[in-house]
Parts: structure tokens; C-alpha cells; sequence
């Protein structure tokens, strides 16, 4: 004895299949597009990261240059070779076109803290600073007041900052007073 199943007079299409293939490939596409985008601001807020360090970096030189001047006990002969470690006005011309050339600009430089030793952790290089001498401005309009030496003197204070990458680079400039008298 057989026992028969009745048949089933519909055919199947399949169009649960179809939807379900159609919601998984869509929840993959999400996925991938999910994945991406996470390692994208990884990689953004890496630069991000290494662009702080730079300026950081930088902002050390620019205060260890005015610690220089401040540290100075006389007034120092500007010169274009920077014997007094004060170089002369406009020395290096124009840094927005001269901050790249390492070779004849940042090897004249003072490195930031102790020359030779790696003073700051996460960058791949200490910073320099350079100081040019800008002005010297009386407090007075009287004639000996400059003959004496009484006022301010100027001085341009430039820094070289590199992040953790020798390819994130932040270049600071700041004007800096000084009275000597």
C-alpha cells in the first residue's frame, strides 16, 4: 500500500529567496560601506593627532626662543651668520617660500632643548627656532634716549615643529619684545 500526497496545484517562485538575497546584499553593502568609512576617520584622526604634536612641538621652540632672549644679559650683535645666536633681519628672506628648504634655512637653527637628544616623546624630530632681529624702538623722541639704549627691541622668533610623521610639518612665527636697560 502506497499512501499518495496530494500535490500541491501551485508552483513556488521563489520570491522569499529572492527578497531575503536582496536584504542580505543591501546589509552587506551597509557593512562595507560602515567598515570604510570607520577606517577613513581612523586615518583622519591620526593627521589630526600628528598635526597637534607638531604644533605643540613648534610652540615648545617658540618658547624656548623667548626664554633665549630673556636669558640674553646684553644687547646682541645681529649678524647674517648668527654669531650671537640673533641673526639679522630678513637673514633667511621670506619664510613662506624658505620654511621648506631644510638644508639653508633649518640647519642654522637652534634645536629646542638639548642639542642632540631627543627632548620631546611622539615626534619624529626635536623643533628649532630662529631669531631675527626686527626693531628697535625708543620710549621717547629725545635723541640720547636712543644713543642709551632705552626701548624695546624686536625680534622675530621663528619655529620649525614636526609631528610623528617627518611629513606633518608646522611652522610658527612670533614677534617678541625686549627691554635691556
Amino acid at each position: 500500500m502506497f499512501l499518495r500526497t496530494p500535490h500541491c496545484k501551485t508552483k513556488q517562485t521563489g520570491a522569499a529567496l529572492i527578497t531575503s538575497l536582496t536584504i542580505l546584499l543591501v546589509l552587506t553593502v551597509i557593512g562595507v560601506s560602515a567598515l570604510k568609512m570607520s577606517s577613513l576617520e581612523e586615518i583622519i584622526v591620526g593627521n589630526m593627532r600628528d598635526q597637534v604634536l607638531a604644533f605643540n612641538a613648534a610652540e615648545s621652540a617658540i618658547t624656548d626662543g623667548e626664554d633665549t632672549i630673556n636669558d640674553l644679559t646684553t644687547i646682541p650683535t645681529a649678524s647674517a651668520s648668527g654669531s650671537s645666536g640673533i641673526y639679522a633681519r630678513d637673514t633667511f628672506g621670506d619664510f613662506s617660500s624658505t620654511f621648506f628648504d631644510y638644508t639653508n634655512t633649518w640647519n642654522n637653527a637652534t634645536e629646542y632643548g638639548t642639542a642632540g637628544t631627543q627632548d620631546l616623546a611622539g615626534v619624529s624630530a626635536d623643533p628649532v627656532f630662529l631669531i631675527e632681529e626686527e626693531a628697535f624702538y625708543t620710549d621717547d623722541l629725545n635723541p640720547e634716549t636712543a644713543a642709551q639704549g632705552l626701548g624695546r627691541f624686536y625680534y622675530r622668533i621663528t619655529s620649525r615643529g614636526v609631528g610623528n610623521s617627518p611629513n606633518s610639518v608646522i611652522v610658527l612665527q612670533e614677534v617678541y619684545a625686549r627691554r635691556y636697560k
